[in-house]
């Protein structure tokens, strides 16, 4: 009985800390209006959209994704979005970039190697685990240079300040490749080391979400 209550605790909490780094970044847009600052507002609503995603999933497809997969993606857009860009931490921390780029990567490549690994699981896709590890890494990298590509041109179009020359840029690849690494390494390492159950669980919100469109 213990167990199951620390169980649901748990787990409480971790959903109000999800549903407070929400909460956090809607109550930015109305200041950004009133600030007038309308490229970082759409910014901010985009952001919180990409939160909410997984009550989403939940809610149209009846599946639930990890609470870990919920909070990391709530916490990774809330210290770029709150932190970051609000708090001044990318003038303040001069590695603050550096390690978005790193998380942001890394995020993204877990939530690629869930979605290419259920293929290979549920058998749509016959792949092998060092190619899985290899789509995953290049995704990443892909999402990196196209972030890096956005922020090129909102620099010219906005005329805003998100890059401080080639060798920012260039950082931001570095930290790119060693979040898409770091990702994929542990994705394939939890495959390998995991139990079939485990590995079951893994890949059950994305099979819930391919039964009910089949």
């Amino acid at each position: 009985m213990s167990k199951i209550l620390s169980k649901f605790l748990d787990l409480a909490l971790h959903t109000f800390l999800a549903w407070f780094l929400k909460i956090s970044i809607l109550a930015l847009i109305p200041y950004l209006i009133i600030k007038g600052d309308y490229l970082f507002t759409f910014a901010a609503i985009i952001a919180f959209i990409l939160t909410i995603i997984p009550s989403i999933l939940q809610r149209t497809y009846k599946v639930h994704l990890p609470w870990e997969m919920d909070l990391i993606i709530s916490l990774v857009i809330y210290l770029h979005t709150f932190c970051g860009e609000i708090l001044y931490f990318y003038e303040k921390i001069p590695i603050w970039d550096d390690i978005m780029h790193f998380m942001g990567t890394a995020v993204i490549a877990i939530l690629a190697f869930m979605v290419v690994y259920t293929f290979h699981f549920t058998g749509k896709l016959k792949l092998t685990l060092p190619f899985i590890f290899l789509f995953t890494f290049v995704f990443a990298l892909a999402i990196g240079t196209i972030w890096e590509i956005l922020e090129f041109g909102i620099d010219q179009i906005f005329g805003r300040t998100t890059q401080y020359g080639l060798e920012d840029t260039m950082w931001d690849f570095i930290a790119d490749f060693m979040g898409g690494l770091f990702a994929s390494l542990i994705g394939v390492l939890y495959i390998k080391k995991s139990k079939p159950l485990e590995r079951s669980k893994f890949t059950k919100p994305l099979r819930m979400i391919l039964k009910r469109k089949s």
